[in-house]
């Protein structure tokens, strides 16, 4: 079992007056996935570093298994860690970087050699145990990693963006593998990325972090249907959301002059922000809609990315669409923008009005 909490837990550093994390409060049950996702600097490895002992807390508390961990050393977590850079001796064969941890507690050497034996197939590891980590590629090197971790038979393990220096299809192979690890091991895992696509496709439960503070928690399905404000609507989706400048008046919403629907619920007189993700985005084949000129055309195989300039507004919205489509830069057509299938935002405080399906039509 490994559970750990998090109760308002904040960090700051020497050199800034700041919060790096701001109170932040968060529960991770037993043999959960959890990926804390974000862009650079939002505090998620800060936060990594707190739950493993290498960064000192400055306030709150933090517990792992209901005991109190703020001033317990690194080694005393009963806990494991894969870091970037793989961290790797370069003087010793896979066999002997895999065990490292067990001979720095000095076990016999014939349990030693039964685990590695057991963690390298674990790993795929088996062929190359005698190598040196220069003999290997980066998704190997990877894998000693991950294997040195699990050796140890911990129930909790911390990974610190471990696929950020593969390129993109070792990537994808790997996330696979670390997915399919933690369905093996039962173990609690704690991961850490600025990939939303790694959040998504890895996670049980996403936690989304920006300048210190966490956005939303919830399921990958959660966080991509629901999010709680404009931030965490734009950070989780390849391409990002597009956000269109709107205005409600006698119960009905405006794109410009172009009238969108009518709001399904009480909403104040005011300007607002729709969102609307790529895939919802629409070239009108009954010319219902709003006019729009094609600004330039990506062609990603089965689908487009087409960049719409809205004639008239002033706005540009991206839409995703499949490659049967027949559109060219320059071409003149109207962008189906539905509004049950968009988010409403309050302009000032960025949060969530309506949702997806909640807004009208």
């Amino acid at each position: 079992m490994a559970t750990i909490e998090l109760k308002k837990l904040s960090k700051t550093y020497a050199d800034s007056t700041e919060l790096a994390v701001n109170q932040i409060d968060l529960t991770v049950n037993d043999k959960e996935f959890v990926v804390l996702v974000g862009p650079s600097g939002c505090g998620k490895s800060t936060t990594l570093r707190m739950i493993a002992g290498l960064e000192k807390i400055t306030a709150g508390e933090l517990y792992i298994d209901h005991q109190l961990m703020n001033y317990v050393k690194p080694e005393n977590r009963n806990l494991a860690m894969v870091f970037q850079n793989y961290a790797l001796f370069p003087h010793m064969t896979v066999a002997d970087n895999i065990a490292f941890g067990l001979n720095v507690r000095k076990t016999k050497k014939t349990i030693v050699k039964e685990k590695v034996a057991e963690v390298s197939k674990i790993v795929g590891l088996e062929d190359y145990l005698q190598r040196k980590p220069k003999e290997l590629s980066g998704g190997q090197k990877q894998r000693v990693a991950l294997g040195r971790a699990i050796i140890k038979d911990m129930n909790l393990i911390l990974m610190d963006e471990p696929l950020s220096n593969l390129d993109a299809k070792l990537r994808t192979k790997m996330r696979e593998e670390i997915t399919s690890l933690h369905r093996k091991l039962g173990a609690t895992m704690v991961y850490v990325t600025h990939d939303q696509v790694e959040a998504m496709t890895m996670a049980t439960k996403i936690v989304v972090l920006n300048k210190g503070i966490i956005q939303q928690v919830g399921t990958p399905l959660e966080i991509y249907e629901e999010p709680k404000n404009q931030f965490v609507a734009g950070f989780m989706g390849t391409p990002s959301m597009n956000f269109l400048d709107v205005t409600v008046v006698d119960g009905q919403i405006y794109l410009g002059s172009y009238l969108m629907g009518t709001v399904s619920e009480n909403l104040k007189e005011d300007r607002y922000t729709f969102g609307i993700r790529p895939e919802k985005v629409q070239i009108s084949k009954e010319g219902r809609g709003t006019p729009a000129k094609i600004e330039y055309v990506e062609r990603l195989g089965a689908e487009l990315l087409v960049h719409f300039s809205l004639e008239g507004i002033g706005q540009t919205v991206v839409g995703k669409i499949p490659a049967i489509e027949e559109v060219e830069q320059g071409d003149s057509v109207t962008v189906d923008l539905k509004l049950d299938q968009g988010y409403l935002f309050d302009t000032q405080t960025e949060e969530t009005v309506f949702s997806r399906g909640k807004i009208g039509g």
